[in-house]
């Protein structure tokens, strides 16, 4: 019988790629064709000045 090998979730390059695209993400031109999701960036950058 042959030993599978576990896939872990933290693999390097997954992480690499996954971090990368989160913060592409957050670009406001790619967030404006997601009105709910515009919001919620607006809201926060709001709450984090009002915080500081």
């Amino acid at each position: 019988m042959a030993k599978q090998q576990s896939a872990s979730l933290f693999q390097r390059d997954l992480v690499k790629t996954a971090l990368g695209q989160s913060f592409a993400k957050l670009n406001p031109a790619i967030l404006i064709k997601n009105p709910v999701m515009f919001t919620v960036e607006i809201g926060t950058l709001v709450m984090l000045l009002v915080t500081i």
